[in-house]
């Protein structure tokens, strides 16, 4: 937005410009008194709201939200001096941080967690939830709080330990989580409350995302090989650290293709050494993806791509026609080698 006004001084108008950044608007209340506007919420499973403050979990010793500093737990003293220049409404993690927390998603609609970028740097949010969910990622570099459904990484009913790390260069502010329900009875006023939460489990399981988040699961370009046999046999060779579970293969329409074998050995560096055999019924080019994983299937390298020629001989024609036109082509042969021959003698 751009705009000026004016300034007079001792009869002279002096015009001055300015630059005004709106970088979000929210809008309050915008369904009381209105039957069709409440019903639309109703419709979308958001008639009741409740907001939940992430760092009041944080600094509450008995129900302390866990952050990851590193590798290392930090104490609920610790937490309160990390979290003491941050304001008070707000959970601020720092480069390479995580925060975990227990969300109760039982009669829930949804659950939204607010993030907002504290220092105008960018932050890269990587958020984990129940197993065999995608993460989510993300990078805010908003000041103004966003929210974010962990509806996909949240079990039906019970609770669930999500993760939120930052791995960007900026501070992440964590704000409030957002909860809707359809159900007033939930808590007195409606909207569900109190769902935040940890367990014995949290610090552990908080500790295996951060191992997760930081596993080599990069693919040593350099080191592939591939071979192809008269069979079709393809065998790709390959190296990767020690933090990948296994590697999975792709064709050219991205379809997982089923090795005959894949097998590796660690050598005393710690780096896995693979072999994986494949196999084709055609000759032909044959182009695939490679994708190192970690034991839960997580894979956030790029995948590498590979080509491989495949040249599968001829059978044989054993048939009467097939063996009779190998003689005749034998005999053609054989007349051109003694005409030659007779050339060289005249």
């Amino acid at each position: 937005m751009y705009g000026h006004y004016n300034e007079s001084s001792e009869g002279e108008t002096i015009v001055r410009n300015y630059n005004l950044i709106i970088d979000g608007v929210r809008i309050y209340g915008p369904a009381d008194g209105k039957p069709i506007a409440l019903e639309t919420y109703r419709e979308n499973g958001e008639e009741f709201t409740n907001y939940e403050l992430i760092r009041d979990t944080a600094n509450n010793q008995d129900t302390a939200a866990i952050i990851v500093d590193g590798m290392s737990v930090l104490t609920p003293a610790q937490m309160k001096t990390y979290s003491a220049g941050a304001p008070k409404n707000e959970l601020y993690l720092m480069s390479n941080g995580t925060a975990a927390f227990d969300v109760d998603f039982s009669n829930l609609t949804d659950a939204k967690l607010g993030l907002k970028a504290a220092n105008g740097k960018s932050c890269s949010v990587t958020i984990t939830g129940k197993n065999g969910s995608t993460p989510i990622t993300m990078t805010v570099n908003s000041a103004t709080e966003q929210y974010i459904s962990l509806r996909s990484l949240l079990n039906a009913s019970g609770t669930t330990t999500i993760t939120v790390s930052n791995g960007g260069s900026g501070i992440l502010s964590l704000t409030r989580l957002m909860t809707t329900t359809n159900t007033a009875e939930v808590s007195e006023g409606g909207g569900a409350k109190n769902v935040l939460s940890v367990s014995s489990m949290t610090a552990p399981r908080a500790l295996a995302v951060v191992e997760m988040l930081n596993a080599d699961l990069t693919i040593d370009e350099e080191s592939i090989n591939t071979t192809s046999a008269d069979d079709g046999t393809v065998t790709l060779t390959l190296k990767t650290s020690e933090d990948a579970e296994t590697v999975v293969v792709r064709d050219a329409e991205g379809n997982v293709v089923d090795p005959e074998s894949i097998e590796f050995t660690i050598d005393e560096t710690g780096v896995k050494n693979w072999t994986i055999i494949l196999a084709e019924s055609e000759s032909g080019e044959y182009t695939y993806t490679l994708q190192a994983e970690y034991e839960n299937g997580y894979a956030p390298e790029e995948p590498t791509t590979v080509s491989v020629t495949v040249t599968i001989p001829e059978p044989e024609d054993t048939s009467i026609g097939g063996r009779l036109d190998k003689i005749k082509g034998l005999f053609a042969r054989l007349i051109e080698l003694i005409r030659k021959i007779i050339a060289l003698f005249k």
